[in-house]
């Protein structure tokens, strides 16, 4: 279990990750299922230097890909993709208790939803998580409203903002502009407010240069929206573990923007070890204090922090803030600044940022903390959420639907209508729209192709790396026809482009007729636009309707199993084709046959066709035998040709008609079992699509797009826009977090499942004669090993177990349980919840007792436990191994925690301990020299690992410890002699007299033995000494006399 995640720097460890990766990519382009099974596992997916999340993807979209080529092993295949399927999905289950790491993972959920749905991972996207991360962002912040009681008064509002949209489609400029023009208004009166401002960034040394640089530049943000005519700064910044430096106090008079600006950028990161909270807190206090600080004007305190491990006293120096009549708003970054503790601390609501951020996103919510959002904020939040940018366009369709239905109703004419031309703007729109769609896209891609070579060359990533085509295949016409491909591959974006392809042909003869025709009376091509605009009302009709049908999640499957047996029928659609055309063409023959031999020279050229028409009608239940009364009744061919027809019925109405009933009820009843998943996917792709498409409704479109880039073009030109102000996320900062926070959760599923794939339904079988091995494992161990604690060389308690010092154990002769924080005094005491626990023994290491062992009779969900040689009065909240001077043997990823691999562990092959397993620390005492005392780690009897600790006798104590980090575990533990040796133990040690002067002088005798072999050992190291010089005189002397 490692304690510090974080993807490294290019080392030579980076060359093994290139080499596993390649290695993977190379089994599965060759598509042997061997192969790709023996590289398609937990540790070699999280071994890649592409994270393993992304890497899972695209091996599942591979394996995928793999049986449609043919090949005998398609069930093997299928199963494999499903246990990447079940590995990705276990992989993110821990978002579902871990507020932050969900909150990290959220600001990241764009990037991850492009990967997933490029790769089609329906079950991932189907996942309780990402479902709720997906429907935060289809309703925005409105969700709440929607999911509230139907009697209570939010939930009204819902159905007001819903109804509202109608409106919304026409007013929408108006109100834009009306609401702007508040918000400027606001913005002028914030300006012209007395206000006091202070800034108190309460950092500890682990703040990153990112996080300061964000801080900076959000303050910068902070004053540009407040402005210095009538606001008073000042800002709090600790620079080391001493009385904090004012930078800018609120005696900096006639400070202009630009002044403020130049002092903040020139503020260093803090080198302070621990947090100072409460001392930060107290030096504002003490400035809000200053005489320069006007009485009746508005206060505002806004605190950066880091790290909330040292809280003591910042309560009540808050309520003395508060008394000042000073708004408070706090705000933290990384996992160290929880912010649920943040909230309880402050006790009020409380902001939390990633250092990705942008300090406009940062510098808004701080303000919008302080004042709440304005008019023109809150409509703009309503009109950018995806969900009524999608209702708006579900208007705007069903509007097109309308003039169309009016064109249904309306004769035909040479001249164009005014509905003609409101069509004709409507899919100007349209057109405007998808182009936009696709330039953004592009764009996007461009950019990631561009981060990508730029992680290249800092990390040179074998994905990276690895392909010499990826400029080629970064050009501007490739990623187009990428995007054109997965835009096609969601059937309502087929259905736009085939609307638009009909509408512009319809358009071309509509303008030709009107230039050309002058009558309308025979007039074909205007008939053929006629006709045309009746199919584009076809599909519109099912555009409009069915989407929001999908949309649904009750009808959203029904709409998906049609789209699924639209498919189907083509394969039905080939056999019937053949089938008629089979039969049509030897019934025509005999027809042929017949007519030349009762009078030659006669032709009947539509005979093929009449029997056509009649075998496809008969299909459909319209059978007859009128196309058969040419021939005699009783010649040969009229009985050949019934006989065929015959066939054909029994063919094509009985069997084919069956098996495509057959099929279809198949493919539905397979589509209603994966209904979650596959609603679940088309819902994402919605997402996707409104949350990236522009917000105004079509045809309004065609006026407020160029506005807005001649406006972005007007901010490039004048350059206005500060880099405190520019919107959106530090994109390489972003995937680095995500890299960072799926190395966590691997952590963590490792814990839970080790190296292998979740349980899958065929599984679970296996698990059952896994949890049976475990069983016996430890039956054989307790017959094989009674736990009687030794008595020599240790503290016992009357019963006689062993003593112990713990915090959050619980200990019940040798039987010990986590109990957790809610058992832990220290935790009680400080208020602070400790995720591992321990519990060291009294009584050190002995050469008569030297093994400690620990037999795991539960071991939880996550396998957290450790066993190692500690030091005395170490802390127990500590694994061991985790500081100097101590090793262990970590079970739940079965690595060595020694002096040299302290952070991360040393990897043991097959160390990973379960229930029912024996786990064992030794200190070889007889071994130790050069102040080095070796210690082994056993598993079941096994040696897994030797290291060594430093060790002085006679100064040195080594005691055993062991650990837990989870709920539900519980283990039996106990001192025993060497590993294959009884304890050496005299013949009357039992019956020793418990006298007072027995016991003295025994005490006594042991001093002086020890005391012996300590001179012994002394006298040992000096002959060593003396025999080692001589033999270096002996051949100093050897060589010279051979020169």
């Amino acid at each position: 279990m490692s304690r510090k995640g974080g993807r490294r720097a290019l080392s030579d460890d980076d060359s093994c990750f290139l080499d596993v990766e390649k290695k993977l990519d190379d089994a599965l382009r060759g598509e042997h299922y061997d192969s790709i099974k023996d590289h398609v596992n937990p540790r070699i997916l999280s071994s890649c230097k592409t994270n393993a999340l992304f890497k899972a993807f695209e091996v599942k979209k591979k394996i995928t890909d793999i049986p449609d080529s043919g090949g005998a092993e398609r069930n093997e295949f299928e199963t494999l993709a499903n246990s990447v399927d079940e590995f990705t999905a276990a992989l993110i289950h821990p978002l579902k208790s871990d507020d932050h790491a969900r909150r990290t993972f959220s600001s990241c959920l764009e990037t991850v939803m492009e990967k997933a749905i490029d790769t089609e991972q329906k079950k991932f996207i189907s996942h309780p998580v990402i479902y709720k991360l997906l429907e935060a962002k289809w309703y925005g912040s409105f969700a709440s409203l929607r999911k509230s009681s139907a009697t209570s008064l939010r939930f009204w509002k819902y159905i007001l903002l819903n109804i509202w949209a109608v409106f919304d489609f026409f007013l929408f400029p108006f109100l834009l502009t009306f609401f702007f023009m508040i918000r400027q208004i606001k913005i002028r009166s914030r300006k012209m407010t007395d206000t006091e401002v202070c800034f108190a960034i309460s950092l500890s040394g682990q703040a990153s240069e990112e996080t300061f640089a964000l801080i900076k530049k959000s303050i910068n943000y902070i004053v540009h929206q407040y402005g210095c005519h009538s606001t008073n700064y000042c800002i709090m910044l600790r620079q080391d573990d001493h009385v904090p430096i004012t930078s800018i106090t609120f005696e900096f008079e006639d400070a202009t923007e630009t002044d403020i600006f130049n002092k903040v950028n020139k503020l260093t990161k803090p080198t302070a070890i621990r947090p100072l909270l409460c001392n930060d807190l107290r030096a504002v206090r003490d400035a809000f204090k200053s005489p320069r600080v006007r009485l009746e004007s508005k206060k505002v305190l806004i605190v950066f922090v880091n790290d909330l491990s040292n809280v003591e006293g910042v309560r009540v120096v808050i309520e003395e803030i508060r008394e000042m009549d000073v708004q408070l708003v706090a705000v933290g970054f990384g996992e160290q600044a929880n912010l649920n503790e943040l909230e309880n601390i402050t006790e009020r609501d409380a902001l939390h940022f990633e250092e990705f951020e942008s300090a406009r996103t940062l510098g808004t919510a701080v303000i919008q903390d302080l004042e709440g959002k304005d008019i023109y904020e809150i409509y703009v939040d309503y009109f950018t959420t995806p969900y009524f940018i999608f209702l708006r366009d579900t208007l705007s369709a069903v509007a097109l639907l309308g003039l169309h239905f009016a064109i249904c109703l309306t004769p035909s004419a040479i001249a164009f209508t005014s509905i003609e031309w409101v069509v004709l703007l409507f899919f100007l729109g349209r057109i405007v729209m998808v182009a936009d769609q696709f330039i953004c896209a592009i764009k996007t891609e461009r950019k990631l192709a561009i981060r990508k070579r730029h992680r290249c060359l800092k990390n040179a990533s074998y994905e990276e790396c690895s392909d010499p085509n990826q400029k080629a295949d970064s050009s501007n016409v490739k990623i187009a026809l990428r995007k054109f491909v997965n835009y096609c591959n969601d059937p309502w974006h087929v259905c736009d482009v085939v609307i638009l392809i009909i509408y512009i042909v319809t358009a071309t003869l509509r303008m030709l007729t009107w230039v050309s025709s002058s009558s309308v009376s025979g007039n074909r091509t205007l008939a053929i636009t006629g006709y045309l605009y009746g199919l584009i009302a076809l599909f519109l009709t099912e555009r409009a309707f069915g989407h929001v049908m999908e949309v649904d999640r009750g009808m959203g499957a029904i709409q998906i199993a049609v789209f699924v047996i639209l498919k189907d029928l083509r394969t039905i659609f080939w056999l019937f084709i053949a089938t008629v055309l089979g039969f049509s063409l030897v019934i025509t023959k005999i027809f042929m046959v017949e007519t030349s031999y009762i009078s030659s020279g006669n032709s009947h050229n539509d005979r093929w066709w009449n029997i056509t028409r009649h075998l496809a009608r008969s299909l459909l239940g319209m059978t007859s035998l009128t196309p058969f009364e040419t021939l005699e009744e009783r010649s040969p061919s009229a009985i050949l040709a019934n006989l065929l027809y015959l066939m054909f019925l029994v063919m094509g109405v009985i069997l084919l008609v069956n098996m495509m009933i057959a099929l279809l009820s198949n493919t539905y009843q397979k589509v209603q079992n994966n209904a979650l998943q596959e609603w679940s996917f088309k819902k994402a792709v919605t997402i996707k699509t409104y949350s990236a498409r522009h917000p105004a409704p079509v045809p309004f479109n065609l006026v407020t797009m160029p506005l807005i880039a001649v406006f972005r073009m007007c901010q490039r030109c004048l350059c206005k826009m500060k880099s405190s102000e520019m919107p959106g996320v530090q994109e390489e900062g972003r995937d680095a977090a995500l890299d960072k926070l799926v190395e966590k959760l691997q952590r963590t599923y490792f814990a839970t499942y080790g190296y292998s794939f979740p349980l899958t339904d065929e599984g679970k079988i296996d698990e059952v004669l896994h949890e049976t091995d475990g069983n016996r494992k430890m039956c054989s161990q307790i017959i094989r090993r009674v736990f009687e604690p030794s008595t020599l060389g240790q503290t016992n308690v009357p019963n006689g177990t062993i003593e112990w010092e713990s915090r959050g154990i619980g200990i019940e002769g040798s039987m010990l349980t986590y109990g957790g924080s809610s058992s832990c005094d220290i935790c009680e005491m400080w208020n602070h919840s400790w995720a591992h626990h321990g519990a060291r023994g009294l009584g050190p290491f002995t050469p008569e007792i030297p093994r400690f062992e620990v037999l795991i009779q539960e071991s939880g969900e996550r396998r957290i436990i450790a066993i190692g040689a500690v030091y005395e009065g170490y802390n127990c909240h500590f694994m061991p191994g985790w500081k100097e001077g101590t090793v262990g043997y970590h079970a739940d990823d079965g690595r060595i925690f020694e002096p040299s691999c302290r952070q991360q562990g040393k990897e043991v092959p097959d160390a990973m301990a379960y229930r029912g397993d024996l786990m064992a620390c030794e200190v070889n005492f007889e071994d130790a020299e050069n102040d080095l005392v070796p210690v082994t780690f056993f598993k079941n009897s096994t040696e897994v690992a030797r290291t060594s600790l430093k060790f002085i006798p006679d100064h040195t104590k080594l005691f055993p410890f062991i650990g837990m980090g989870y709920a539900g575990i519980r283990v039996l533990a106990k001192m025993c002699p060497r590993h294959g040796q009884q304890a050496h133990r005299p013949a009357d040690a039992i019956n020793i007299p418990k006298d007072t002067d027995v016991q003295e002088k025994l005490n006594i005798l042991r001093e002086e033995m020890k005391g012996m072999e300590m001179i012994r050992k002394q006298e040992v190291k000096e002959l060593e000494s003396k025999l080692l010089y001589e033999i270096r005189q002996l051949t100093r002397a050897i060589r010279e006399k051979n020169i």
